[in-house]
């Protein structure tokens, strides 16, 4: 069934508990859902929307330890404006399958075993549903890194690409990268790759606010509460393997003959308060890439959860880029 899209305001924040689950309701009557057999074998869970008439397509491809549902409020916004909408859970994630026993730990061998993933569901769900007119990608912070080496080896499949609060260096806090890495080789060599990086953070139920990395109650409250409602959502630390990836992958984002390849248009937004991911290196590659990059005052690191009228003009944002 496809949807019609219809003109949809952003959620003001003093309804939004009662009016998300209304989008959500809708949402759930048009989904397609199914999952894909990656380049491994492995199983990728995904949910899709399709309109009548789309003007384009979007693949949004979500952050650490997120998942497709997380996004179902942009997803409102990105069908109503005539987007067909792609969401997936990446590996390790949500409803995806993964490679480590128990819900809590991310776990990858190799980055590019997501930029593989990322490029099977274009190729095999995408196009498929879609056709390869427009497709454009909606990325947030280690979905930017995916999103990053895919375009350098898939760039002409994709028409703009939109990096938000992209990874490319994640805060370590006070230890250097250098010896944060011989840190995980000696744990790996103990442990091995697959097992819980050392300092990662447990799943909590009762997270609050003001550590959080959102700047709106109700959509943080919101997004606490589907990760209590299932064990799936509650993916919160990592392996060795995927911390050691995280900190390597921003030498090969910041390759320059590899950025050259790339063909899309990109948009880089930067989180002035953001406390996950490095905004320097942020800048480094949108001046390696040539494009644009926006800094968001008053954001921390997810900067499209943030309060009605901040998010109003961030979507401003993207729906100007996307129709540039």
């Amino acid at each position: 069934m496809l949807y019609t899209p219809k003109n949809a305001e952003v959620i003001k924040e003093n309804e939004y508990l009662e009016r998300i689950f209304e989008v959500e309701e809708i949402l759930t009557r048009y989904a397609r859902e199914g999952t894909f057999t990656s380049f491994d074998g492995l199983n990728i869970f995904y949910r899709n929307y399709l309109v009548e008439n789309p003007v384009g397509s979007i693949v949004i491809v979500h952050g650490f330890t997120e998942y497709c549902k997380k996004y179902t409020e942009l997803a409102w916004y990105f069908i109503n404006k005539g987007y067909n909408v792609f969401t997936y859970d990446h590996r390790g994630h949500g409803f995806s399958e993964r490679q480590v026993e128990g819900y809590e730990l991310a776990h990858v061998n190799s980055f590019e075993e997501y930029v593989k993933d990322l490029e099977s569901f274009v190729e095999t769900v995408v196009i498929r549903d879609a056709g390869e007119e427009n497709i454009n990608i909606f990325s947030h912070s280690m979905g930017g890194s995916v999103t990053t080496l895919y375009l350098m080896r898939c760039g002409n499949r994709i028409s703009r690409a939109l990096l938000s609060s992209p990874m490319v260096y994640p805060f370590t806090s006070d230890c250097p990268i250098p010896v944060l890495k011989l840190m995980l080789k000696q744990q790996a060599r103990q442990n091995g790759w697959d097992a819980r990086f050392k300092y990662a953070s447990d799943f909590n139920p009762d997270h609050p606010f003001d550590k959080s990395h959102d700047t709106s109650y109700p959509r943080f409250r919101h997004n606490l509460d589907v990760r209590i409602s299932d064990i799936r959502f509650q993916t919160s630390a990592s392996t060795n393997r995927w911390m050691y990836e995280a900190v390597s992958v921003g030498k090969k984002m910041l390759r320059a003959r590899d950025l050259k390849k790339i063909a899309a248009k990109v948009l880089v937004i930067s989180s002035a308060g953001d406390t996950v991911v490095r905004p320097k290196p942020q800048k480094a590659l949108a001046k390696k890439l040539g494009c644009k990059i926006i800094t968001v005052e008053g954001a921390k690191h997810s900067a499209f959860i943030c309060a009605s009228e901040k998010l109003e003009k961030y979507m401003q944002t993207v729906f100007a880029f996307l129709e540039s």
